[in-house]
């Protein structure tokens, strides 16, 4: 299958050096991709976006919850506002989602566009600056 215009390739800006949270951040990107190809293929049903949307919403909230773990254990300065963007991007998700389940009313290329847009926007500025944070606190160690 060729690639869709709204897919993310996986490289190396994205990397944090944290071996986890890169292979999470891996796993988030390519299930952001599967979203893009059922949105593309007339073929897919609606029940796998919807599948592959809770597919991702389980992935992330693992993940956010590691993330978050992380920052307490080293008293991350900016958890709050860091575990704040997780909290506003769950609810906008969550929020779609009900809306799909309990209306139909669902525009699965925005909603995929707003998940992309907001995955790589997150990891190259809120866990960029953790990763870098966890680097030095690891040298000072």
């Amino acid at each position: 299958m060729e690639k869709s215009p709204c897919e993310v390739t996986w490289d190396t800006q994205l990397l944090l050096d944290i071996p986890l949270m890169d292979t999470q951040h891996e796993e988030l990107i390519n299930m952001i991709n599967t979203l893009c190809q059922i949105c593309e293929d007339s073929e897919k049903s609606t029940k796998s976006l919807s599948l592959y949307s809770q597919k991702t919403i389980s992935l992330t909230n693992r993940h956010f919850s590691l993330e978050e773990r992380i920052m307490l254990l080293l008293e991350y300065p900016e958890l709050l506002e860091h575990r704040r963007e997780h909290r506003e991007f769950m609810k906008r998700v969550l929020g779609e989602t009900n809306k799909f389940y309990s209306t139909g009313l669902y525009d699965p290329e925005l909603f995929i566009q707003y998940l992309r847009d907001w995955a790589l926007d997150h990891i190259q500025t809120f866990d960029k600056n953790l990763s870098a944070f966890i680097s030095a606190k690891l040298k000072r160690a």
